[in-house]
């Protein structure tokens, strides 16, 4: 990386980075991640039963309690994924706020 004044920054990483195909991320990163996502706007026992249908989404004949699990339409749901959004500072970067 050059910046804007002439200095240069290079790094190498002799190793994939992490999820790339050569250095996967394991099962329980993958729900760490999952978790960490969705859990501002899924109350934990919902969360876990849509990480409990997503386990054996091969096996599953009848998709809606998937499709319910997944629709942000309760009040904790709305409130929490208001508040995760206030926290990350999207309205201000998105120009919404002053």
């Amino acid at each position: 990386m050059r910046t804007r004044d002439g200095r240069e920054f290079t790094r190498f990483h002799d190793q994939p980075a992490k999820g790339e195909p050569q250095n996967p991320f394991t099962p329980r990163e993958i729900e760490a991640k999952f978790r960490k996502v969705v859990s501002p706007v899924l109350k934990p026992d919902k969360l876990d039963r849509l990480l409990d249908i997503l386990r054996r989404l091969e096996d599953v004949d009848d998709i809606s309690e998937l499709a319910s699990l997944m629709a942000a339409n309760d009040s904790y749901q709305t409130h929490e994924m208001t508040k995760s959004v206030a926290r990350s500072g999207w309205w201000t970067l998105h120009g919404c706020g002053d």
